[in-house]
């Protein structure tokens, strides 16, 4: 189960660049890089990008996962330009947005240039796509959501508003709130990575204006465990046998925690 989701986690993650590489482009950046994220977008069953100015309106970018086809959209869903994935390589996919580009005087090398930073070097990168699993495909539509709502829910927890976003950089669903001047938390889900060894719900912590967080003290959690690791500190919550009840007794627990440095 896990490793087909992981499969077209991986390709979506690779896929989403392209929208990434847009939003990079030709969107109003943000000091905190937030001008590229993405959202999968829960009804239409699509990640989408940002808005996104021409001369006549505004256009967003989304990838269809249904059809796994990414399509040009106008502020009333109109689709005004579409590019098929299936058959193509990385490269060919984005090739075939030169027509649109130019219709809309889009600078296609800007677009095409490489990303800021880098992810996963895939081993399918150079290869065509094909299908994705379908079990696959359901049950990442499932946990998207699933980190959707929790991170809806967390902030509804706190009193506190944020974005839901996906980072096209580490392809994770989450929030950042700063509850106070001192302290900034990060919860979401994220992919398998050098952290799990499968896809996890993580909350982390970030002291601010000079906060230390000793992770080396804090208390065992119920529900998931704490890594202290050199490159990356929080708490985990591996999804393979996990319910939303579980997941609430993690954010609760977490928070508790976190909480007593605020």
């Amino acid at each position: 189960m896990i490793q087909k989701y992981n499969e077209v986690d991986q390709k979506l993650h690779q896929l989403s660049q392209i929208i990434a590489k847009f939003n990079r482009s030709f969107v109003s950046q943000k000091a905190d890089d937030s001008h590229t994220n993405l959202q999968y977008d829960v009804i239409g069953e699509r990640i989408v990008g940002r808005w996104i100015t021409t001369r006549e309106d505004a256009v967003i970018i989304g990838l269809d996962l249904h059809s796994l086809s990414f399509k040009v959209y106008t502020k009333k869903w109109k689709v005004i330009f579409e590019v098929p994935v299936l058959g193509k390589k990385q490269n060919e996919i984005e090739n075939s947005f030169l027509p649109f580009c130019e219709e809309h005087n889009f600078d296609f090398d800007a677009f095409k240039a490489p990303l800021h930073f880098d992810i996963t070097p895939y081993s399918f990168l150079n290869q065509k796509y094909d299908s994705l699993s379908t079990e696959g495909i359901s049950l990442w539509k499932k946990w998207r959501t699933t980190a959707f709502e929790m991170s809806a829910q967390f902030l509804e927890h706190l009193q506190l508003n944020s974005e839901i976003r996906v980072w096209p950089h580490h392809f994770d669903t989450g929030i950042y709130i700063e509850i106070s001047d001192q302290l900034g938390v990060g919860f979401g889900l994220a992919m398998k990575d050098d952290v799990c060894e499968a896809p996890y719900f993580y909350c982390s912590a970030y002291g601010l204006k000079g906060l230390n967080i000793d992770y080396d003290t804090l208390p065992p959690l119920q529900k998931g465990r704490w890594k202290n690791l050199s490159k990356w500190k929080g708490a985990v919550l591996e999804i393979d046998v996990i319910s939303k009840e579980e997941i609430s007794l993690f954010i609760k627990n977490v928070n508790q925690i976190y909480l007593k440095y605020h």
